[in-house]
């Protein structure tokens, strides 16, 4: 019979074994093998921006590594009182969809830390961050209707572009799951220091919003107000004319 010190022991035994346990978990499921920062960081918003040869279709003989390819970009805010300071960022297509691309750019923060440049982000201040990586939409010129799109109102003096029309960010949404044949989820993980994550978040790429809309989804009449004026300028000239 366990007398009350050996029961008491046991206790102590089995509290040991479960403090472990939940000691080792987060390092065990965590990418770098390091504990999960509380995150302070709030994302409000995403856009996507296409390249000024989006329309333009690679002829024999050329190359373009930038037809139906865009970037991400994603406005976050920083609720704590002390500076972030992102060292790294992972995009991952959680559908399968084939939609990250081999396009590459210096200026963002890519899942390489030893190719970016800490990003601060100051104690109650939002910043738009951008991701080295691209994304192709593969198939998408082809189911626009590009003599309507080219006429549709857009600010074009603003920087990003917005489309003006209520109603085609809707259209466009419509037109995304028929290009990815269903909805179209990216996450996005955000590290600090060396691979440490701070948050992640996911986007669903085929049910974007307006700018009006800051509850962390992608605002869709960015991308159709770059597209409008990428399709109106000398790079696509050939493409309404053929």
């Amino acid at each position: 019979m366990l007398t009350l010190w050996n029961k008491i022991g046991a206790l102590g035994s089995l509290a040991s074994i479960v403090g472990l346990f939940l000691f080792f978990v987060p390092l065990i499921f965590n990418k770098a093998n390091d504990p999960v920062v509380t995150s302070d960081l709030y994302i409000k918003s995403a856009r996507f921006r296409p390249m000024e040869t989006f329309f333009l279709r690679p002829v024999e003989g050329e190359v373009n590594d930038f037809f139906e390819t865009a970037f991400l970009y994603i406005t976050v805010l920083n609720l704590g009182d002390s500076d972030l300071f992102l060292t790294s960022m992972e995009v991952a297509d959680v559908d399968s969809k084939g939609i990250l691309s081999n396009a590459y750019s210096s200026s963002g923060l890519g899942p390489d830390i030893s190719k970016n440049t800490p990003v601060r982000i100051p104690a109650g201040k939002e910043v738009e961050l951008s991701f080295s990586g691209g994304f192709k939409f593969n198939g998408m010129v082809d189911l626009f209707d590009l003599d309507r799109l080219s006429k549709e109102p857009y600010f074009s003096d603003l920087s990003p572009r917005i489309s003006l029309r209520n109603d085609l960010v809707e259209e466009f949404n419509e037109i995304l799951v028929s290009l990815f044949s269903g909805q179209a989820n990216i996450r996005v993980a955000f590290y600090v220091g060396n691979e440490n994550l701070l948050t992640e978040h996911d986007f669903t790429i085929t049910k974007g919003v307006d700018i009006f809309d800051n509850t962390g989804k992608v605002q869709h009449s960015y991308f159709l107000g770059d597209l409008i004026h990428w399709l109106r300028s000398p790079y696509s000239e050939y493409v309404l004319t053929k």
